[in-house]
């Protein structure tokens, strides 16, 4: 029982140890400079829509869609 345990400690140590080599061997990429992520510039909408003429038609269609599927 002793022996395996110490097996399962030198076998999880090992795998410790080859994922730390792994990490500290990994190459870092360079800094690019001058690039800009669109996801930082863009903001999100603040204002709700105000024409609801659209949704006026809309309902009505997907009502009768859903009563023809039905």
């Amino acid at each position: 029982m002793r022996r395996r345990a110490l097996l399962a400690m030198f076998v999880v140590l090992l795998l410790i140890g080859a994922y730390g080599a792994y990490v500290v061997s990994y190459p870092k990429y360079p800094e690019v400079k001058g690039c800009v992520n669109p996801f930082a510039v863009t903001k999100p909408v603040g204002r709700v829509q105000e024409n609801l003429d659209t949704l006026a038609m809309v309902c009505p269609m997907l009502a009768g869609m859903c009563r023809i599927l039905l």
